[in-house]
């Protein structure tokens, strides 16, 4: 569907010439497990409210929401609720009041001229300039976790701003054929390589996209370690050629141990079908049963002895191993954090 493209890249008065050379609308279905999954992996908002949706639509006139994400952090640093979002003719932000209500603060798109998004450690701050640079039109701040869906807008405000750059040198009026091709054959930013084609995310609803973009980490996460498992266990495995000694001795503790405890069983039938069976039907006397008794049990004493024996071998050289093994991966991650650069802190969630 171009849809969400025509709204969101042209200007509002090509619409009715645009609209006959552009494909049905195509609504992939939003899955509801997919919402409940932003909701319990991500611990935020599944979807924008409701009323926050109506008030944005009232203000805008009744257009629609077209691309939405949530900005979680106050002029403090503290985690909030604000939405920042996009329709066809404005960009917007709206801030839970105390109370429970929103307030909107709504700017038309023809008024923002810049776009710059600041990246810290943990936060990013996002400022969308108007004509005077010392007055932003909208600052938001917003953790990591929240950038996907923050730069589907912030591409589409930067589209916007070059267009109108380019339209400005040139001096050229804007043809709305020429700007639809241009607008079709537009490249989204390498970060969303492999995520959304171009096409797919015309065909996209405010829903799917936002969605998406929540879950994408998620899903990344998963794959990686759900493809490379085996991988990581040899990776882990790596680190206990060191200790070869260690762990020769404990898994000859743990085999050792393993292969006593089946005695007891076998002398409990010997002490029964020998002893106690033939002392009944009279084959044996008192004495030779006694004796054969003693002897038993004296083994039976003599297996567990042996058997606690090997399990204090496994798990003091296992234990000891365990140690070292925790250290040097704790050593190895600690260095590698120490080689990562600035800016690996400064675009990566902690």
């Amino acid at each position: 569907m171009k849809q969400i493209l025509e709204n969101t890249l042209l200007k509002p008065s090509l619409k009715p010439q645009l609209k006959p050379q552009l494909k049905p609308q195509l609504k992939p279905p939003l899955k509801p497990t997919d919402v409940e999954w932003v909701e319990r992996y991500n611990k935020q908002p599944g979807l924008i409210p409701q009323e926050v949706r109506r008030l944005a639509e009232e203000t805008w006139g009744g257009e629609p929401v077209q691309l939405f994400a949530l900005v979680d952090l106050d002029v403090k640093l503290q985690l909030t609720e604000a939405w920042l979002m996009l329709g066809a003719k404005a960009v917007a932000l709206a801030t839970r009041m105390p109370g429970e209500a929103w307030s909107l603060r709504s700017h038309a798109r023809s008024e923002v001229r810049s776009v710059r998004e600041i990246p810290a450690l943990s936060l990013t701050r996002l400022m969308i300039g108007g004509a005077d640079p010392e007055a932003p039109l909208i600052v938001a701040r917003y953790t990591h976790r929240q950038r996907r869906a923050v730069s589907h807008i912030v591409f589409c405000l930067e589209q916007e701003i070059k267009e109108r750059e380019q339209l400005a040198v040139r001096e050229l009026p804007r043809d709305p054929q020429s700007d639809l091709q241009s607008d079709l054959q537009c490249d989204l930013p390498s970060d969303w390589s492999g995520e959304l084609s171009s096409e797919r995310f015309r065909e996209r609803t405010a829903d799917a996209i936002y969605v998406e973009a929540m879950l994408q980490p998620v899903k990344e996460a998963q794959a990686s370690v759900t493809v490379n498992k085996f991988a990581v266990i040899w990776r882990l495995l790596s680190y206990l050629k060191p200790y070869r000694r260690q762990v020769t001795f404990g898994l000859l503790g743990a085999i050792s141990m393993t292969m006593v405890s089946l005695l007891p069983p076998y002398l409990t039938g010997v002490l029964i079908d020998q002893v106690i069976k033939p002392f009944e039907a009279g084959k044996i006397d008192a004495r030779g049963a006694m004796h054969l008794a003693w002897i038993t049990i004296a083994s039976l004493a003599a297996v567990y002895a042996v058997r606690e024996v090997f399990a204090w071998i496994r798990l003091r050289w296992m234990s000891v191993m365990g140690e070292y093994v925790a250290s040097d991966l704790r050593t190895t991650v600690y260095e590698h954090l120490h080689r990562l650069s600035l800016s690996y802190f400064s675009s990566k969630q902690t």
